[in-house]
């Protein structure tokens, strides 16, 4: 088993800096495609992994 995990805001989003808009909700992701530096990825990553491991 496996997720895809595709956050979707009614406004956008800022995370570590970096605005990550959602111009097409509530409609299909279709197209959707933001890529993100290396340190982003990464700060994105530790983000998750705090809040997964939360008792």
């Amino acid at each position: 088993m496996h997720w895809h995990v595709y956050p979707r805001y009614l406004g956008g989003v800022t995370f570590a800096g970096e605005e990550f808009p959602d111009p097409k909700w509530p409609r299909h992701l279709e197209d959707a495609v933001h890529m993100v530096s290396d340190e982003t990825f990464r700060e994105i990553m530790q983000a998750l992994r705090s809040r997964l491991t939360r008792d």
